[in-house]
């Protein structure tokens, strides 16, 4: 399984950059908040100390991951910088401390810790990989999977390092996955497990805001110090399940609010709401109604009974059958009118753009306060232009949205030319146009064909 992991990441890596039409912010909201739905019921079933739903509720395991939750979440808000970066040992430390006290660590796992030494050297074991052909295509939808919960992890690391996130950074993204399959496949030769990203490591760096890479390596080079002793690591595999549940329950916490606030601060067209919504209802089906797809085939069964495969999967499904449109354009005829100054031309300027930027914002899924600030400032801009530079009633302007950009396109009639063909307005005007958009957009062409003259804008 680990080999197959890897391989088949490795190769999607290297195919995400042509797969970018299928992962717009929408399926990457969808994602992140149904990694988080799938931690709930584990989290909670472990907090809870139910094996089966059906159990009631142990009261000294809800109170161990009460105590741990409380720990990670008041060290994480209330405490100091730094430490706020110990928020998650400290609340495993904590739990672990109340397990032991309320005796949910027995003499076993006592005795076990004990006898194990506090230093000794990793044993190493190459293994030569064997596999069933029977079990290829399970693995390989099972890594494709893996693959998509990466992509939602590595979606929620860029947004925090990125607080005007628009869209994937599909190069670290491809990086990510690729580090991840590397991992896997090195697993698979000492007979290891898959690798993945850790949700709680990623709620831990928000709650913080800590992003240093320093952090990171310090953090590799603790897990290497880890390898040569054995007792912690015993200690590890001792951790209660409420404590293991509370940490699940805080990652799921942090995983929902971000997922949800990837596509609730964007315009949304009626496509983009029904991809959304339509993706949640199939990706909550497999955690609210457990064993619903119990008799599909096992080749179908890693995605339909997993809440991220199946909502992800439907949402690059259904980008796909929709077709949205990544860069559209808007065209509009501006109507000038005569002012008494530049504050009323830029409001008569406003109410027109107004309405058209608001559904070419829907249309791209743009974040709304970007489209806003486009309003303003093309308005703002354009209010200059007809009070300083002589336009004619009436300018054909084209709108069209480029990632976190808009390119605004202005044409207009101008006569103010030489039998030669030269553009006076140009040697009066273009320099001034310039000095107004050097603070807040810009200027990426100025010229004429014949008597029209064209400015392009860019509105970042």
């Amino acid at each position: 399984m680990s080999l197959i992991s890897g391989l088949v990441g490795l190769v999607f890596s290297r195919l995400l950059r042509f797969l970018r039409s299928l992962f717009p912010a929408e399926v990457c909201g969808v994602a992140v908040m149904l990694l988080g739905i799938s931690l709930v019921r584990p989290g909670m079933m472990n907090a809870m100390g139910l094996d089966k739903l059906e159990q009631g509720i142990n009261t000294i395991h809800l109170s161990i991951s009460v105590i741990t939750l409380l720990t990670i979440v008041g060290i994480a808000v209330f405490g100091q910088h730094r430490l706020r970066l110990l928020a998650l040992a400290c609340g495993l430390i904590a739990g672990l401390t109340v397990s032991v006290a309320l005796g949910q660590v027995g003499p076993n796992e006592w005795n076990t810790m004990v006898e194990t030494p506090w230093w000794g050297w990793p044993e190493i074991r190459l293994v030569t990989p064997a596999m069933s052909t029977d079990f290829i295509p399970l693995c390989i939808v099972m890594a494709l999977v893996l693959c998509v919960d990466n992509i939602g992890m590595l979606v929620s690391i860029q947004r925090q390092g990125d607080p005007h996130w628009q869209h994937i950074d599909y190069r670290q993204a491809s990086a990510g996955v690729s580090i991840s399959s590397i991992g896997d496949v090195v697993a698979a030769l000492f007979g290891g497990m898959p690798t993945g990203i850790s949700s709680a490591n990623i709620s831990l760096a928000h709650a913080t805001g800590n992003l240093s890479r320093r952090v990171s390596l310090a953090t590799g080079v603790l897990l290497i110090i880890t390898a040569f002793t054995p007792r912690f690591v015993t200690v590890l595999t001792f951790l209660p399940k409420p404590v293991i549940g509370a940490v699940m329950v805080y990652a799921a916490a942090y995983m929902l609010v971000s997922g949800m606030s990837l596509f609730l601060t964007r315009l949304l067209s009626p496509r983009r709401i029904f991809i959304i919504g339509l993706a949640l209802v199939m990706g909550l089906t497999p955690a609210l109604i457990p064993g619903v797809f119990a008799n599909t085939p096992d080749l179908m069964r890693p995605i339909l009974e997993s809440p991220l495969a199946m909502g992800t999967f439907t949402a690059m499904m259904l980008v796909l059958f929709l077709n949205l449109r990544e860069n559209p354009t808007a065209h509009v005829t501006l109507k000038l009118q005569p002012a008494a100054n530049e504050s009323v031309q830029e409001f008569h300027i406003n109410r027109q753009l107004r309405p058209l930027l608001l559904t070419l914002g829907e249309q791209a899924g743009s974040a709304k306060e970007h489209i806003e600030r486009t309003i303003d400032i093309g308005s703002e801009f354009m209010a200059a232009m007809a009070e300083s530079c002589h336009l004619p009633p009436q300018i054909d302007v084209e709108f069209k949205v480029q990632d976190q950009q808009v390119q605004v396109s202005l044409a207009f009639e101008t006569h103010m030319h030489d039998t030669q063909g030269h553009c006076a307005w140009e040697d009066q005007h273009a320099t001034q146009v310039r000095s107004w958009a050097k603070e807040k957009i810009r200027v990426i062409h100025i010229g004429h064909h014949g008597s029209v003259q064209t400015v392009v804008l860019l509105i970042e």
